[in-house]
């Protein structure tokens, strides 16, 4: 009898084998584990071979809170055979980005992503990496963005009408798509967008030519020269009025109709967004949400649809390169400059920049438009609307102002409010006029720091930053630690290292906030909070966003131009329409946490009635302990019921939990059922009466996006007359 046949007849036989290998496996994991180093950050308990993978990625950010409250400001996590250390001590997260290379090093805690999800091989792409980020800088200085800004700014008016088409629409899906059409006009160029129906094999381009005609028909670029001549004669007429008499004009009334002649064009049928960047963002999109499954040590041959997503945007990005589609265009002049990169890796390198333009812009300019819309935050987007208003009359309505200047001969624009107002059908300037001036006033608010659009973007960013940035230790480590015995944190050559932006944006100890007034509690939506402040509190980060771009020589490149997007885009959107949460459904929410003198919000006749700012409580309880609802449980309850359940009278269940015990259990499959306290969902994060949809908690890498939709209603703004008024 063979060996298969034996086994066969006995097959008790396997299974005893499997149960002692395990046995086997648990006993060797907890004598490594009582054998480790007291002076190493606290090993978090797990399961054998797989650590604590299967509870990150089950819990994500909320695991790490709950291993920082229960293990400390420094903490190590096992995944699968990799050991991860998170600081949170300001002085760790101050090395952490100032070490030098000969310390602490980028390269191989990011090889995982740039290898294996974007194929750039490590050997050929590190000698250039250095290189690339100095190129990208200059590419986009500051300095260097006002014309890019308008450029894009102008296609997301024009675009605008693709991407609505009711009067209530899904906040996130309309940035979503019409940031996503305007960054990579932005980033590759218009060229390219318009050869993408045949570069995706769509075939038939007569759908493409159509959509396109309709938006011209609409208000774009077929509306540029339509009127020019009637409205050219009307504007050096308007030109001869007294800036007296332009001084005491309202903003409201110089814009009512050019504002009004956008809403005329919504009463025509909205145009479609072109084919071929529909097919584009699902693909793109296909990739980007499986981006942190496809860093991970598991097989891509178990993940077919990432695969085949990368592979048509590497065939798109070769294509369009060979054409030389990129020509004179940002990622074009990146390719040229990094010189000795492979032809072969151009596509991939491509394809990098196609992600980090956008997997953060997108939901950033989200939250920056949603957290204006909660009824507490009134005043701040009032400001934001103020400030535009201001910019408009006194950058581009006075002789001082940049179109001013250009001009030479009196005011270039429009007249007293008696000239600005006219009866329907009256020759004004058209989109291009408004829409030119409207831009460059958003472009200049944006690029200023100071500003309150800046200032609101920022403290989006601080509340919904990513969960994690990583680095690996060269040299061995001893670092001064606060919270470790004998005053000591030493880590050992090879180890990663890692930090949570998302947790500690919520640490009163980094913004100052102890004993402080409730302005600087981290939980609260303040864009005027002080700065973040690292190491003894003397290294100062000078960004209400915080730790959201990094730091150190390796920072995000594309940082400015970031920052200015999402300050352009929000204006836009609020500037556009009268936007207004639809929370009918989220403010019964039973999970939503209940703040004392918070405004509830109902429905009348279909209509949402917003509540006013000065319902809401100053002041937010302190969060010294945490109290997330969700993961409360009753009390006299079963605490550890998934974990009673999974057992099921099993024998090997039994043994293995005997082995390891419920604590090593729960933290490595995140079974806690209130075990050591409930889990942190952050619903009060920003958002006291829980009106924004919650954000994705499981995902570490980019800025956190919402769960669920995000309804708002459109109405009229408020410069636009009740007469000249047409709905969505």
């Amino acid at each position: 009898m063979d060996l298969v046949e034996f086994m066969s007849a006995r097959p008790v036989i396997p299974l005893a084998v499997a149960l002692w290998a395990m046995l086997v496996a648990a006993a060797l994991y907890q004598l490594l584990w009582k054998r480790h180093d007291t002076t190493d950050a606290p090993l978090v308990p797990g399961l054998p071979l797989l650590g604590n993978a299967l509870a990150l990625g089950r819990h994500g950010v909320s695991y790490i809170n709950k291993c920082r409250r229960k293990f400390g400001d420094s903490f190590t996590l096992t995944l699968a055979s990799v050991k991860m250390t998170f600081l949170f001590e300001p002085s760790h997260i101050d090395f952490f980005f100032s070490a030098p290379d000969e310390k602490v090093t980028f390269r191989p805690a990011v090889e995982q992503f740039t290898q294996r999800v974007f194929g750039l091989t490590s050997r050929l792409f590190f000698p250039l990496h250095s290189k690339m980020l100095t190129e990208l800088r200059h590419l986009l200085v500051p300095g260097a963005l006002a014309e890019r800004m308008e450029t894009l700014g102008t296609r997301a008016l024009q675009l605008l009408p693709c991407y609505v088409h009711h009067a209530q629409v899904d906040l996130y899906s309309l940035c979503r798509g019409l940031v996503f059409h305007c960054a990579v006009e932005a980033m590759f160029g218009r060229r390219f967008v318009e050869q993408l129906p045949e570069l995706l094999g769509l075939g038939n381009t007569e759908d493409e030519e159509e959509a396109t005609e309709e938006l011209r028909q609409h208000g774009g670029e077929g509306n540029v020269e339509a009127g020019t001549a009637t409205w050219q004669a009307r504007e050096e007429e308007l030109r001869g009025t007294s800036f007296k008499a332009m001084g005491d004009a309202s903003v409201a009334s110089v814009w009512v109709n050019a504002a009004w002649e956008g809403w005329e064009r919504q009463r025509r049928p909205s145009p479609r967004p072109p084919a071929g960047v529909e097919r584009l963002a699902r693909v793109f999109f296909t990739f980007e949400e499986r981006f942190e499954l496809a860093a991970s040590p598991l097989p891509h041959v178990f993940q077919t649809e990432f695969v085949q997503s990368r592979w048509e945007l590497l065939r798109l990005f070769r294509q369009a390169d060979g054409r030389g589609l990129f020509k004179d265009t940002p990622a074009g002049q990146l390719l040229d400059r990094t010189t000795g990169l492979p032809p072969h890796l151009r596509p991939n390198l491509l394809l990098a920049l196609l992600w980090a333009s956008q997997a953060n812009s997108i939901p950033a300019t989200f939250w920056s438009t949603a957290f204006l819309l909660l009824p507490e935050n009134a005043s701040h987007k009032a400001s934001v609307l103020e400030e535009l208003q201001r910019e408009l009359r006194t950058g581009s309505l006075s002789p001082g102002g940049p179109e001013g200047s250009a001009a030479g001969d009196g005011i270039n624009g429009i007249g007293s409010r008696s000239a600005a107002a006219g009866p329907p059908g009256s020759t004004y300037p058209r989109a291009p006029w408004y829409q030119s001036q409207l831009v460059a006033a958003a472009t200049r608010l944006a690029a200023d720091r100071r500003s309150a659009i800046s200032r609101c973007v920022a403290e989006a960013l601080r509340l919904r930053v990513q969960s994690i940035d990583v680095r690996q230790v060269v040299a061995p480590l001893d670092l001064p630690s606060e919270s470790r015995p004998g005053g000591r944190l030493r880590l050992p050559r090879g180890r990663l290292l890692a930090i949570c932006p998302f947790e500690s944006h919520h640490d009163r100890k980094l913004w100052g906030a102890e004993g402080a007034v409730a302005a600087a509690d981290p939980w609260v939506y303040d864009p005027n909070r002080p700065e973040l402040r690292l190491g003894d509190g003397s290294t100062i980060v000078y960004s209400g966003a915080g730790l959201a771009f990094g730091g150190g020589p390796y920072r995000c490149p594309g940082r400015y131009f970031a920052e200015q997007e999402m300050g352009l885009m929000t204006q836009l959107f609020l500037w556009s329409y009268d936007m207004t949460l639809s929370y009918g459904d989220a403010a019964s929410r039973s999970e939503a946490p209940a703040t004392p003198g918070a405004a509830a919000s109902t429905t009348v006749g279909g209509e949402p009635v917003k509540a006013q700012a000065s319902q809401v409580g100053p002041k937010e309880p302190a969060r010294a302990d945490v109290l997330a609802s969700s993961g409360a449980f009753a009390v006299g309850a079963d605490p550890h019921p998934q974990l009673r359940a999974v057992q099921g009278g099993s024998l090997l269940y039994a043994v293995i939990s005997r082995l390891l015990g419920p604590s090593a259990m729960a933290w490595g499959f995140g079974w806690f059922d209130g075990l050591d306290g409930p889990i942190q969902e952050w619903r009060e994060s920003g958002d006291p009466a829980g009106l924004l949809p919650p954000c994705d908690l499981r995902r570490l890498v980019g800025t956190k996006v919402p769960k669920k939709p995000c309804w708002v209603q459109l109405g009229r703004p408020l410069w636009v007359s009740n007469a000249h008024w047409a709905p969505v």
